[in-house]
């Protein structure tokens, strides 16, 4: 924000094409930003020196950078842990009791479409869908079987 209100052009140079991300990518975009950071501080531009000793005044201090830098090698460095069995058994019958939460879903909405429910109770229980279209009368639901997403949706 320091510099996007003081220096809005240096904030462009610095924060291109960085984004708040999640992950493994937020160690490619603090690398990103720190070596921007560095050529920051290499520019003879009076406006880089003033951005620099202005961002230095709000606490991002070379203790802070290097701080950042220690922490990025450490994430670098680290041994990740292998998949053990378990994990791997694990993910397989949660896999395997998500696809057959599924199906018990879809053979429960197939037999419940042809007990006799009112129109609000079909679109309460997700078997219906209230429309508001133009091509359809207004209060007209659409009936028949419901979208058929992946269980993963």
């Amino acid at each position: 924000a320091t510099l996007q209100y003081n220096y809005p052009t240096l904030h462009t140079e610095v924060f291109a094409n960085i984004s708040k991300t999640k992950g493994h990518t937020v160690i490619l975009s603090v690398e990103l930003f720190l070596e921007r950071l560095d050529a920051l501080k290499t520019a003879t531009s009076p406006e880089a020196r003033e951005a620099i000793a202005l961002l230095a005044q709000r606490g991002l201090t070379d203790e802070i950078m290097n701080e950042a830098r220690t922490l990025l090698n450490k994430i670098q460095t680290a041994n990740m842990p292998t998949e053990s069995p378990e994990s791997v058994d694990y993910a397989r019958e949660l896999d395997e009791a998500e696809a057959a939460m599924w199906r018990w879903f879809q053979q429960w909405a197939t037999i419940a479409r042809t007990l006799d429910f009112s129109k609000r109770q079909r679109i309460r229980m997700g078997l219906s869908k209230f429309k508001r279209t133009t091509s359809t009368k207004a209060g007209q639901e659409e009936t028949g079987p419901t979208q058929t997403p992946s269980p993963v949706e």
